[in-house]
């Protein structure tokens, strides 16, 4: 018997992390998530100091990933 194989694909944006999963063997859609970063506002943390610069918290990505 054979086993299964899946392809996980991630896409960390401006204000969301994404994820998917697709069985490799056929291109089904087995699940997906949206979940927007917690810090900043709207995942942007500005910098009061020079208003041309953002930055996005690190652990961010990590929560957002295990909640997608």
């Amino acid at each position: 018997m054979e086993s299964s194989r899946f392809c996980l694909g991630l896409d960390y944006g401006t204000n969301t992390a994404r994820a998917l999963i697709v069985d490799a063997s056929c291109g089904a859609e087995i699940a997906s998530g949206v979940t927007p970063y917690s810090s900043g506002q709207d995942g942007i943390l500005a910098d009061p100091t020079d208003p041309l610069l953002a930055r996005q918290a690190p652990l961010d990505y990590e929560k957002a990933l295990i909640s997608s």
